[in-house]
């Protein structure tokens, strides 16, 4: 049996996210394969036009990075030479846990712009666990409004992937040609990835990459 609470919470996410449902994982391979189905992608941004003419969201900023490294304990080293505020955590697996997510979205939270005006939340569509009680109530406490982007399109639809990785990409592939006996490894990914955000983290390229990605 459901309380008032629970009921009430589950009436604010059905008229927020009234297309929220649980879904059985596809085949890899078939999801891939569908990765740009028209159907879909044109359902995201049927529902991405919506959120945007019925609510007055804040002026996006960007934020300091959240890091996510594979392994068991964060070393001061994964630190160094990252931007000031940044923060890091490691998984088992690299993936996403709810744990994680959630302290992402206290990361999220603290840097939005303040104000009455609700702050959007564009998520790739890997990121199950925004169906967890927890996270929806923290969204909803917070005036977050998640939109999560069809499985296996971010290379597409993401405006980080089409900005951001693309320079951070590119950084990868500079440092290896002059280091061919070497290989990126922790200790060097804050060192790259600084130094392509002052260039990525511009206006301008900022609106070039949802541009890019019609978002």
């Amino acid at each position: 049996m459901k309380s008032g609470r629970q009921e009430k919470l589950g009436f604010m996410l059905k008229k927020r996210y009234p297309n929220l449902s649980v879904r059985k994982p596809e085949a890899l391979s078939l999801a891939r394969a569908r990765s740009m189905n028209k159907a879909d992608v044109t359902n995201f941004f049927e529902r991405f036009d919506n959120l945007l003419n019925e609510n007055n969201f804040a002026t996006g900023v960007f934020q300091t990075p959240f890091v996510i490294l594979k392994g068991e304990n964060v070393k001061q080293e994964f630190r160094d030479n990252l931007l000031p505020g940044s923060v890091v955590f490691v998984s088992d697996s690299s993936y996403l846990t709810i744990e994680l997510f959630q302290k992402f979205l206290e990361h999220f939270v603290t840097h939005k712009t303040q104000g009455k005006k609700a702050n959007l939340l564009v998520l790739d569509g890997y990121a199950t666990h925004i169906k967890e009680q927890i996270i929806l109530q923290f969204t909803v406490d917070n005036n977050v409004i998640m939109i999560g982007i069809p499985p296996h399109t971010s290379h597409y639809i993401q405006p980080l992937d089409r900005s951001l990785k693309m320079h951070y990409y590119g950084a990868c592939n500079s440092w290896i040609k002059q280091n061919p006996t070497r290989r990126i490894t922790k200790l060097l990914f804050g060192v790259l990835l600084s130094q392509v955000w002052v260039k990525a983290c511009s206006v301008e390229n900022g609106v070039s990459g949802f541009r890019a990605c019609a978002v």
